[in-house]
């Protein structure tokens, strides 16, 4: 279900996705692979090198296009978002501070 896309904005009963036709086949993961789910805050999907700091004292270890896996973001992480190409926390929602900057 998570793979299906939907209009923005969708009226009357007929609430399909857009790739209802679509064939979703789940991933087949090999070994040292890990899947994570979570709750996305914007579109798009992303393929690039993980960076996992427990904390910000980490932090130099970004690379420009990394996406960043960590506990939780306030204002010190501020400088690197812009380095970052995807956020992913283990704590926060749709309004917290990591979702709000990254969108």
């Amino acid at each position: 279900m998570d793979k299906y896309k939907f209009q923005e904005f969708i009226k009357g009963p007929e609430m399909k996705p857009r790739n209802f036709e679509d064939r979703i086949i789940p991933p087949n993961l090999g070994t040292g692979m890990v899947q994570m789910k979570g709750t996305p805050v914007s579109n798009g999907s992303i393929k690039a090198r993980v960076c996992v700091s427990e904390d910000i004292t980490e932090a130099d270890s970004i690379q420009p296009g990394d996406i960043l896996i960590t506990y939780s973001t306030d204002i010190g992480w501020s400088p690197y978002f812009p380095l970052l190409s995807g956020i992913i926390t283990e704590i926060g929602g749709t309004i917290s501070h990591g979702a709000v900057i990254a969108r």
